[in-house]
């Protein structure tokens, strides 16, 4: 959430390198074989104003607005194109499907991949208050699970959730969770993670006992995956040994899209974990990407 943070910030700031690095292999190989790479910083980091982490409706807009920039810098660029992202990027890529048509006039998105994405963003709130109740699902129980974990990316949801929806912080988050709320402003990914930051604290303790959190699960729930209805072929990759965003969740998400007519594709990579699932799945993305471009 950090402007220093920000992917285009990388190579001078080694905060995000633990992302951005992952990244390079596939963006130098697909740069290789003649595509056109851009990537987004997002809404907010390296520029005024605050980042809507985890935001799909900003995210998928940050994601579609590099694409006219490009021909801006490029006009001899193809207008067909393919989102895709990994993680965080894995939840704006499949938001970009929200944002065609009108939006982005003369382009032709063809195709989504979305690398290991969060999804039932709005099970994780909704369960961090009731997560044993008879009958839940089984995304709610992963969701569950991830809440009671650690907060390394729950926290700085509700923060960005909470200022979306105008509601005031103190009254969904907790005295320990408050004193956190300075370190999403200036530490990346690496350190929130660490024991003395977000990583430290389950989301259950960062939350305000009384804390009334309608409104932000209605932004939540506005915001996840779960509730797309892409009309673009999309494909879906995840490691089986993702301990950040669990595979259960895609399991369910791809069950989701499909039932509402995506084309989906879903490949489980084995062994694979959060990071390892890009040089292992890299092979047949590419093949993904050229044929979703080829038509």
């Amino acid at each position: 959430m950090a402007d220093d943070c920000a992917p285009s910030r990388s190579l001078v700031d080694q905060q995000t390198g633990i992302y951005t690095a992952a990244m390079d292999q596939m963006t130098a190989d697909l740069v290789g074989e003649g595509y056109a790479v851009v990537p987004t910083d997002y809404e907010g980091p390296g520029t005024p104003g605050p980042h809507p982490y985890l935001m799909g409706q900003s995210a998928g807009a940050a994601m579609t607005d590099i694409v006219p920039a490009a021909h801006e810098l490029s006009p001899d660029l193809s207008s067909r194109w393919v989102a895709m992202g990994h993680s965080q990027g894995g939840q704006a890529a499949l938001f970009t499907s929200r944002f065609t048509d009108a939006y982005s006039p003369g382009l032709d998105l063809v195709g989504i991949v979305a690398l290991s994405p969060p999804s039932q963003l709005g099970a994780v709130i909704e369960m961090t208050d009731d997560a044993g109740r008879a009958g839940a699902t089984p995304q709610e129980e992963a969701a569950a699970g991830s809440a009671g974990s650690g907060s390394a990316f729950l926290g700085p949801l509700v923060v960005a959730a909470a200022r979306v929806s105008d509601v005031p912080l103190e009254q969904v988050v907790s005295p320990p969770g408050r004193a956190l709320l300075p370190d999403p402003e200036s530490r990346c990914i690496a350190e929130l993670s660490r024991q003395d930051s977000f990583g430290g604290m389950d989301l259950r303790t960062f939350l305000a006992e009384d804390a009334d959190l309608r409104r932000i699960r209605r932004t939540v729930g506005t915001n996840d995956a779960a509730e797309l209805h892409p009309y673009v072929p999309v494909l879906v990759v995840h490691g089986t040994r993702d301990s950040t965003v669990p595979m259960l969740l895609s399991d369910t998400l791809t069950r989701q899209l499909r039932e509402r007519g995506t084309d989906v594709e879903y490949v489980r990579v084995p062994g694979a974990d959060h990071i390892s699932v890009l040089e292992e799945s890299a092979p047949r993305v590419r093949a993904w990407v050229t044929g979703a471009l080829a038509g």
